[in-house]
């Protein structure tokens, strides 16, 4: 750079002292300032500069920085381009960490965030992902972010030794040990169906759907070991009062709770959402309306298998709380009849007797 009375001459290229371009090029490492002469026109760059909608930023030596970059209390990340990162997350190439970076570029600290595909991140006090530990939320309830920084929807986690049930909403609560082992071998259930896993959904549908108080337990039991002949059957076997199973549920492919909002009623329907897990939700609505309810579609599109296989407890905690609300009905009415509990849970009054005896024995045990 060579500067006389009255022009600088930049890197070949001449400007006059009132900052006139002498011809038509700009240097990558100097801008002009727009009320200054001479060569104090023009000056290196420094701090952020925008560049076709781009943010770069520039030490006060004129140097595009990379990587790590604090400016006012607000950390901010620049890839080798020198481009800021905005609107998205990035793993730090060095530590592995993940973090995710506002639309303005600063990054997200004791916060949450949403991936593109609905799934909530917590990113702590110095930005990274939270992975595998538990975290309250603004509304005092506890969240669980599995090991990819992910928060659960469903199903049951262990932490700091104790067992919890999560909710769709990822709300966690402690699951209680509500019924034992003993309590349904003494109500007839085979020991060999009696898993840990078995138990501790069974005690999770109890805990999360509210089913604790003695006397809507007793009743809740009682129809379920009826309803699963004591597990022994999760799927609806078909009536004696047909051939065969085919002519059974086919009867009730057309039927009216077999039309759901997107979805009418048509052929397979009635075997496809017969009766499935330890309370025997039917008919296509119910499954509609229980897919909506925890958020997985697969209910719908796959049926009762489905059902019994992933949601045997829980399915009938949410018939009896949610679905028929059985659980605030004997709340209110503590000296409700087993007669009238079985009309509602199952249309009918098939096997009362044997409802009514399940009931005085759990009032025994429980």
């Amino acid at each position: 750079m060579l500067c006389t009375k009255n022009h600088c001459f930049i890197i070949g290229r001449i400007y006059n002292k009132v900052g006139e371009q002498c011809e038509k090029y700009f240097s990558s490492l100097f801008v002009p300032q727009a009320d200054s002469g001479g060569m104090e026109g023009f000056m290196a760059k420094k701090g952020w500069v925008k560049d076709k909608g781009k943010w770069y930023y520039y030490d006060t030596n004129g140097s595009m920085k990379k990587g790590w970059v604090k400016d006012k209390e607000k950390w901010y990340y620049l890839l080798d381009n020198g481009e800021m990162v905005a609107n998205r997350w990035l793993q730090d190439p060095k530590s592995f960490k993940w973090y995710f970076f506002r639309s303005n570029g600063e990054m997200l600290v004791s916060d949450w965030a949403k991936d593109s595909v609905g799934k909530w991140y917590y990113l702590r006090s110095n930005g990274e992902m939270a992975v595998s530990q538990m975290r309250k939320g603004r509304d005092g309830n506890n969240y669980y972010l599995g090991s990819d920084g992910a928060m659960a929807t469903r199903g049951e986690i262990k932490w700091d030794g104790n067992w919890y049930y999560v909710k769709r909403s990822g709300v966690c609560g402690i699951i209680k040990n509500i019924v034992t082992k003993r309590n349904l071998l003494d109500l007839g259930w085979r020991e060999k169906l009696l898993t840990d896993n078995m138990l501790l959904k069974l005690n999770a549908a109890l805990s999360e759907y509210g089913i604790a108080s003695k006397n809507s337990l007793r009743h809740f039991l009682a129809q379920c070991c009826v309803e699963s002949g004591c597990g022994e059957i999760l799927l609806e076997k078909h009536s004696s009062k047909f051939p065969s199973p085919q002519e059974y549920f086919r009867n009730r492919d057309f039927k009216e709770y077999n039309n759901v909002p997107g979805s009418p009623a048509m052929e397979g329907d009635g075997a496809k959402y017969r009766g499935a897990g330890y309370i025997q939700i039917t008919w296509k609505d119910a499954y509609y309306k229980f897919a909506k309810y925890v958020g997985d579609d697969e209910i719908l599109n796959r049926g009762c298998e489905y059902v019994a296989a992933n949601y045997a407890w829980e399915s009938a905690g949410w018939f009896w709380s949610v679905f028929k609300k059985l659980n605030s009905l004997i709340e209110n009415e503590p000296d409700i009849t087993v007669d009238r509990v079985t009309k509602i849970v199952n249309g009918g009054y098939t096997a009362l007797e044997k409802r009514i005896e399940v009931y005085n024995r759990s009032c025994d045990v429980i």
